[in-house]
């Protein structure tokens, strides 16, 4: 499994270079396979009674879409922000530690290579410590978009 991870980081490099559009690519991957599969989740976790309900009282299929499906879905995204999120950094994080000229992957690479326990150990920390800043900003988003639920 790490072999194919570190693959598809590679195909991304080779294939859009070294600079920051494969570290896009790569974050957009990571985070596009999550929300897919949330997206997935949250449509077949629907209560079927639910959608009996509202399609005996007459309500066609824009009315399943908009007040049942829409609704499912995007509590089950939202929770899964926080954790998208992270992914994304973290795969900007680990595109530049594979090959990049700067940046925090690229430092903790260096770091590493230069046997710098100190800075790595420094550059782990100032990573953890943004990417449970970004999870604090994603729950509060989180807890004020999803209100109503």
């Amino acid at each position: 499994m790490k072999r194919i991870a570190l693959g598809i980081v590679w195909f991304f490099v080779i294939w859009l270079g070294v600079g920051i559009a494969s570290k896009i690519a790569l974050s957009f991957i990571l985070v596009a396979v999550l929300v897919f599969f949330t997206v997935f989740t949250g449509i077949r976790q629907v209560d079927r009674r639910l959608i009996e309900r509202v399609v005996t009282l007459g309500g066609g299929r824009w009315a399943l879409v908009r007040h049942v499906y829409l609704p499912s879905v995007a509590s089950w995204v939202l929770g899964s922000l926080k954790i998208a999120v992270g992914f994304a950094f973290t795969g900007a994080v680990v595109g530049e530690f594979v090959a990049a000229s700067r940046g925090l992957g690229y430092l903790l690479s260096f770091a590493q290579s230069t046997y710098n326990s100190a800075l790595m150990f420094a550059l782990i920390l100032l990573i953890l410590a943004v990417v449970l800043v970004i999870f604090g900003v994603a729950g509060r988003l989180e807890k004020h978009l999803l209100r109503w639920d």
